[in-house]
């Protein structure tokens, strides 16, 4: 059994929203685990990086290279991330 614990705190400024967000994605039939930290700015940071939590997970499923689970998959997912960062960051401004 895996135990992990994630957590994120405010930071040093007074008065203000924990920016922010923190999401685990685990493949046991791949063995693969991704673990990204969002990192929000500005005054709508923390809906930015909601926003990218949320949306991440299904553009990473809605790739075509994403079908299936083989060891393939696990050799494509660099650049399987990348795409879907790309999309990731094209969809964000419409997310908020």
């Amino acid at each position: 059994t895996n135990n992990i614990a994630l957590l994120t705190r405010r930071g040093h400024k007074r008065d203000t929203v924990n920016q922010y967000r923190i999401m685990l994605l685990d493949a046991p039939s791949s063995g693969m685990k991704l673990v990204a930290l969002f990192d929000g700015h500005g005054e709508k940071g923390h809906l930015v990086a909601h926003a990218a939590m949320m949306e991440l997970p299904h553009l990473l499923l809605m790739l075509p290279n994403t079908k299936g689970t083989t060891t393939r998959n696990t050799i494509l997912f660099p650049k399987i991330l990348a795409e879907a960062i790309q999309k990731l960051d094209k969809s964000i401004p419409a997310a908020v």
